[in-house]
C-alpha cells in the first residue's frame, strides 16, 4: 500500500487543503447537492448516487474521518481565503508503489487554477515519500478542463482510452524523479 500519510492542513499557493471535519458537514452538503448536475458528466461515480440526506452525507464524512485514522484516503477539502472552493484527495490504487489524485472544484471557482495547484501540492508531498513511485491521474477523455491540469503540471501520458467502470478515461502518471512544473 502506497497511501501517504498527509498532515491535517497543507498551506498551498493561496489555498488551504485540510482533512474534512465534522464541522463541514452542512457546507459540503450543499456544495455537492450545488454542483451535482455541472459534475455529472465529469466526475461519474460518485456523483451519480446523489443526491444523499443530510445524514447519509454526515455518515460519509464521519468514515471519511475513522479512514484517515486508518491510512484508507484522503478526501480533502479546498478552501481559497477561508471560503470552500472544491476537493481533492490522494487515493491508494491497486499497484503498490502508486496512488491516484483526484479533484474537483465548485462551478463558481471555475478556471482560477485550483484544481492545479491542489494537485501540484498533493503530488509533491506523495512523491516526495519513499513508499510512493508513481502519482496517477484520470479524468473522462472529453474533460478538456482536466486534461490541462496534468499537461501542465508535466506528468506522462500513459493511456488514451482506459475503460473504466463502463467510461473512457484518460489515464496520466507523475513518477519520482520527474519534475512537476
Amino acid at each position: 500500500m502506497a497511501l501517504v500519510p498527509l498532515p491535517e492542513r497543507i498551506k498551498a499557493e493561496g489555498l488551504l487543503i485540510r482533512r474534512v471535519q465534522l464541522s463541514d458537514v452542512d457546507t459540503l452538503h450543499e456544495a455537492v447537492t450545488r454542483n451535482r448536475e455541472y459534475l455529472t458528466p465529469w466526475v461519474g461515480g460518485w456523483v451519480l448516487k446523489e443526491p444523499v440526506s443530510l445524514e447519509e452525507r454526515r455518515r460519509e464524512v464521519e468514515e471519511w474521518i475513522t479512514g484517515y485514522a486508518l491510512g484508507q484516503g484522503h478526501p480533502l477539502l479546498i478552501e481559497e481565503d477561508g471560503q470552500f472552493v472544491g476537493m481533492t484527495g490522494l487515493h491508494d490504487r491497486n499497484e503498490p508503489r502508486d496512488v491516484e489524485v483526484g479533484y474537483w472544484v465548485d462551478q463558481s471557482h471555475q478556471g482560477r487554477g485550483i484544481a492545479t495547484r491542489a494537485t501540484r501540492a498533493l503530488c509533491a508531498l506523495a512523491l516526495a515519500d519513499p513508499g510512493v513511485d508513481r502519482v496517477l491521474l484520470r479524468h473522462l477523455v472529453e474533460n478538456r478542463a482536466s486534461r490541462r491540469i496534468p499537461e501542465k503540471l508535466g506528468f506522462t501520458l500513459l493511456d488514451a482510452a482506459e475503460p473504466h467502470d463502463g467510461q473512457i478515461f484518460v489515464l496520466w502518471a507523475m513518477r519520482r524523479g520527474e519534475t512537476l512544473d
